[in-house]
């Protein structure tokens, strides 16, 4: 019930032919075990009845907190758990924004032209360490939209060995760059 009794409750003066209300009634009452018909017939009679309402206002501060409300109505939990899930929101939209690139994986498919084909035919090493065509290939990747910072190294599936019909298969570089890494594969397509 707690202070908003006060200004629900206002006894008006009582008629002489009703009983008072109960003592363990009004103790119900404040710890808010009363049915809701009952509660009305309670709070109806406390509206006109000096004695119960001064009786019910001596029993509120008597009663702890816990008594007069389940905890999961209490606006600190609910306060609680708005802030929880505003953390995870934006805790989790910061993260993804500039977690860089070692907080995630980056994947993209590019089809293979002229520009890639160089950089894939220069020789035929599987792993590029850091170097010059290292750092073409990151300015290529960075030219076609992905997002790339410093490139370790790359690892090429297989040897890259172009197509040599102009109407053959179409090639595609699968590209995923992990902790710095990029991993290529070249996947042939028929037309």
């Amino acid at each position: 019930m707690g202070p908003w009794t006060g200004r629900i409750l206002t006894p008006g003066g009582r008629e002489e032919n009703e009983a008072h209300i109960d003592p363990e009634d009004i103790a119900r009452l404040a710890e808010g075990r009363v049915p809701d018909g009952e509660r009305r017939r309670l709070i109806r009679h406390l509206n006109r009845c000096a004695a119960c309402y001064e009786t019910l206002s001596e029993t509120l501060p008597h009663v702890p907190l816990e008594a007069s409300a389940p905890w999961w109505k209490n606006r600190a939990v609910y306060a609680l758990a708005a802030s929880l899930v505003l953390v995870v929101l934006i805790g989790g939209n910061l993260m993804q924004r500039y977690g860089g690139d070692s907080a995630g994986l980056i994947v993209a498919s590019l089809t293979v032209d002229g520009d890639l084909r160089h950089i894939l035919m220069e020789n035929d090493a599987l792993y590029w360490p850091e170097g010059d065509r290292l750092d073409r290939l990151g300015a290529l990747l960075r030219q076609r939209g992905m997002k790339v910072k410093t490139l370790k190294g790359a690892v090429l599936s297989t040897a890259y060995t172009p197509t040599k019909s102009m109407f053959g298969p179409k090639e595609t570089l699968k590209v995923r760059i992990e902790q710095g890494i990029v991993y290529l594969e070249i996947i042939e397509e028929e037309p």
